[in-house]
């Protein structure tokens, strides 16, 4: 019993650690899809305005100014 519950655990630490690994990977990738939308469009800045689950970093923002659906164009285009 006691060797299941250390594969468990072992287990368990290597699904954080993947989760963790793919978190980074995707902010990677989120970054570069940003970063050539903001340079395409002349941009000087663009904001993560965040979500209710997370830190909300912009609390109040112009519906025409945000560019989510651009950078996620611009994801999927860099990540087929």
């Amino acid at each position: 019993m006691e060797a299941f519950q250390r594969r468990l655990q072992e287990f368990n630490r290597e699904v954080q650690q993947k989760q963790r690994e793919m978190v980074v990977e995707y902010a990677q990738k989120i970054a570069a899809a940003a970063q050539a939308v903001g340079q395409k469009e002349g941009y000087t800045a663009i904001l993560d305005k965040g979500n209710e689950a997370l830190i909300r970093i912009v609390l109040y923002h112009q519906p025409a100014l945000d560019v989510t659906d651009s950078i996620i164009k611009e994801f999927d285009r860099q990540n087929p």
